[in-house]
């Protein structure tokens, strides 16, 4: 044993080297430092298995002490003398400063050992150091898993990181040539084909498509598992949300002659509160199972409460079929991803296995629980529960079959005129042909580039009516190339080009399909985002919301002409007007997404920021369309919500803000 002591007195530095002569362990070693300024080069000289620090300290306070030696990682053992005599005059008389005698009687912070005796024998000495040696090899090597714990959590993240990259950029790399396949086969479709070539065609837009769903559930996995979810709190129609998915599940399940039927239980409140978004997922993809599984028969879901409380109420869900059932040996394993039944199943039925494994993540993170019972060749049984908030106790009659939406009407288009102009730029040569085939068929006339550099040149000497970026592009990618427009539109100019009279309409297409890039694409500066493989009807949607006839028959950014409407705002808000307006103008493309999207969920969440944000800056009007959207939102009125997106969209345009008397 080996000890380095620290102490002032000298009476009481030879009572503590008796003591250690007189230790059972020997050879027991004391290095005598005669004050704390000499301890840290006998430390740094040998190793020593503990430190022994005794108070009073005139020339430094004990914690000060302690900080000094605690990066040495060696335990101390602080002892306190009670009698005066072996520790010179008391402390009220040391002549020492007061506050390097004061010392708590508990154990203070920052020590191993503490020991405060009128008399100390070589046994509670020794007992005490091997005590505190005990408890530093403890503590180091706590403190070494600790270490080890960060490094692997480190570790752990960049892997993480690591593998989010990967699939972002594998994502993008799947994704474009897939598009291209996808987009030229609807075009081959629109032209005339004997009944094979129509056949061929059909059957490479099915292989296609069910590629770019494997791509799908392959990420949606890997972001669930990853943790990377937020599940959201928001209103929703139960009913419209059955209705939606039975419709789906209905169209699939007549392709292969069996009975979809549904039915909800009159109990249930139509109006509740929860992630509606997932929960149709995972509704979709137990109806997609159950459908896939049954060769004959029949697939039904039953909707009806499980419990119920103020304010509360947790539905089941139960999705019974007549399929090949689940053997008895695999049932532990079908929650486990990349796992199927079987291997003749895999090869007659297809699909990841990921689906059941994301529900069950999906369902967890709710709050809920996800069960089965099942026998091998009589069918299975799938039950979820999901806690839910209830906020209008507005029951009806139940529903014992699920009511189809009508069809949408086609939207009645005008041709556009000759000088319309579109600018697209993509560093993909296949990308290119096949947007400008779509927005050629549909009128416009477009200009391709290969990268932003090209695009900005391209801007400069021409005026366009709307700008595709592709994100990912060599030389200058669509990120910069946004934020480059932006930033010279700040310097001075309405917009690039010769017409320098409007802000340039840029709309993003990216193949990363994770909300945070989408996100990433609106903040550089776009004013919407369309994730590859975007098809002719994305591609034409999005370019007709941006662009309106103009009385010459060509195309134009939209602007609403009216008298200006002049608001006086608080003068102590004067400097956060500009920012906040601003950022409900980008609540509009937001919205306009939310609504292509069909995601009342977001809308909703929009909605309810605007109505209540806009009277405490001074705009009622805000908080007015606000309210309305929120009330479209819940009842899934997408009409009665584009009302509110253009009443909004019209607002922004006219408000003038003035300084308050």
């Amino acid at each position: 044993m080996r000890c380095l002591l620290v102490e002032e007195n000298p009476e009481s530095r030879d009572r503590l080297r008796l003591l250690f002569a007189s230790l059972h362990t020997q050879p027991a070693i004391l290095d005598i430092a005669g004050g704390p300024a000499g301890a840290p080069a006998l430390l740094e000289r040998a190793v020593h298995d503990a430190i022994i620090v005794v108070e009073p300290l005139d020339s430094i306070t004990t914690l000060e002490l302690l900080g000094k030696l605690g990066s040495f990682r060696i335990p101390i053992l602080l002892i306190r003398w009670r009698d005066a005599a072996a520790n010179g005059p008391a402390p009220e008389a040391s002549g020492g400063r007061p506050e390097a005698n004061r010392t708590a009687p508990e154990h203070p912070a920052g020590v191993s050992g503490f020991l405060c005796r009128g008399d100390l024998s070589p046994g509670e000495l020794e007992r005490e150091l091997n005590h505190c040696i005990e408890l530093g090899r403890l503590r180091r090597r706590l403190a070494d898993v600790e270490e080890q714990l960060f490094h692997a959590r480190a570790q752990a993240g960049e892997s993480a990181k690591t593998k989010s990259e990967f699939l972002a950029n594998m994502s993008h790399e799947l994704r474009t040539p897939l598009n291209a396949i996808l987009g030229m086969a609807d075009l081959l479709m629109d032209t005339p084909l004997s009944p094979d070539q129509k056949k061929y065609v059909e059957t490479s837009r099915r292989a296609s498509h069910q590629l770019l769903q494997t791509i799908n559930d392959i990420l949606e996995f890997s972001r669930v598992q990853a943790g990377d979810l937020e599940i959201a709190r928001r209103p929703f129609d139960i009913e419209a949300l059955i209705n939606k998915v039975m419709d789906m599940m209905d169209r699939r399940g007549r392709e292969k002659g069996l009975k979809v039927g549904c039915a909800i239980d009159a109990g249930i409140p139509r109006k509740l509160v929860g992630d509606a978004d997932h929960l149709n997922q995972v509704l979709v993809t137990m109806l997609g199972n159950a459908i896939k599984f049954t060769a004959s028969g029949s697939i039904f879901l039953k909707v009806e409460s499980a419990s119920a409380s103020a304010g509360r109420m947790e539905l089941l869900f139960t999705i019974s079929d007549t399929g090949v059932g689940i053997p008895e040996k695999r049932s532990t394993e079908i929650f486990s991803g990349f796992t199927q039944l079987e291997d003749s199943l895999t090869r007659r039925h297809g699909g990841t296995g990921l689906g059941l494994a994301t529900a069950k993540i999906l369902i967890e993170k709710m709050g809920g629980k996800l069960w089965f019972k099942s026998r091998e060749g009589e069918g299975s049984t799938f039950f979820v529960q999901v806690p839910l908030e209830v906020i209008a106790a507005t029951n009806r009659p139940s529903v014992t079959a699920h009511a189809t939406p009508a069809a949408t009407p086609a939207v009645a288009t005008d041709p556009v005129g000759d000088d319309s102009r579109i600018l697209l730029a993509d560093d993909s040569t296949d990308a290119r042909a096949l947007y400008a085939a779509f927005l050629r068929s549909a009128g416009y006339t477009v200009d391709t580039a290969e990268d932003g550099l090209q695009a900005l040149e391209m801007l400069e000497k021409r005026s366009y009516n709307l700008v595709f970026l592709d994100m990912e592009m060599p030389n200058l990618d669509g990120y910069e190339t946004a934020q480059r427009i932006r930033q010279r539109e700040s310097a001075g100019l309405a917009a690039m080009g010769p017409a320098k009279s409007r802000r340039n309409v840029l709309v993003a297409l990216t193949a990363h399909s994770l909300a945070e890039e989408q996100r990433r694409c609106l903040d550089c500066g776009c004013d919407a985002c369309l994730v590859k493989p975007a098809d002719r009807q994305q591609i034409t949607d999005v370019t007709r919301r941006f662009l309106a006839r103009t009385p010459n028959g060509g195309l134009a950014a939209i602007k609403s002409p009216g008298e200006p409407i002049r608001v006086k705002v608080p003068a102590e808000l004067q400097d956060l007007i500009p920012r906040y307006l601003e950022n409900r103008k980008r609540d509009l493309d937001l919205i306009a997404t939310a609504l292509q999207g069909g995601d009342f969920t977001l809308l909703y969440n929009i909605a309810h920021k605007l109505k209540g944000s806009g009277g405490g800056y001074g705009f009622q009007e805000i908080t007015n369309i606000g309210r309305e959207m929120e009330t479209a939102a819940e009842e899934q009125n997408a009409a009665g919500a584009r009302t509110c997106l253009e009443k909004l969209r019209r607002y922004l345009e006219l408000v003038v803000v003035m300084p308050s008397a």
